[in-house]
């Protein structure tokens, strides 16, 4: 996960990439700091706040290597001199709503199952004899 203090720029990257080669590692997703969307299960809380103070956004590799494959929302897997690389990004939850895609389920320790830690109203179900949630639903 890209994040001030840790992989921020291309430089670090292609020094992540050149220390993991060494031991034959040849595929590599970078993924920009999550911050919880507005309607999302885990906004405002302190994990949300560091990443709110630490984030990095960008693909790292824009425009460099050759494109072998997308994800239908536009991440990039890129060969660059014999290594592939992606700078992933998760769809916005208005693109997974537009396109009735549906990524994953997501159980939380509570016993709720979401669509989407995106969207506290993606409530699928919620386990028998689970407790209520702990986190705020918006």
């Amino acid at each position: 996960v890209l994040h001030q203090g840790g992989v921020e720029t291309a430089d670090d990257a292609r020094r992540y990439i050149a220390e993991l080669r060494r031991f034959g590692v040849t595929q590599f997703t970078f993924k920009h700091t999550y911050v919880a969307y507005e309607r999302s299960l885990f906004r405002d809380s302190q994990h949300d706040a560091w990443c709110r103070d630490h984030q990095i956004e960008g693909d790292l590799f824009e425009g460099e290597g050759e494109v072998v494959s997308a994800l239908p929302w536009g991440p990039r897997v890129r060969d660059i001199e014999g290594v592939r690389v992606c700078f992933y990004r998760e769809p916005t939850p208005q693109w997974e709503l537009q396109h009735r895609l549906c990524r994953s389920s997501n159980l939380l320790s509570d016993g709720s199952v979401h669509a989407s830690l995106e969207d506290a109203q993606s409530l699928l179900f919620r386990l028998p004899g689970s407790r209520r949630p702990s986190l705020p639903v918006r």
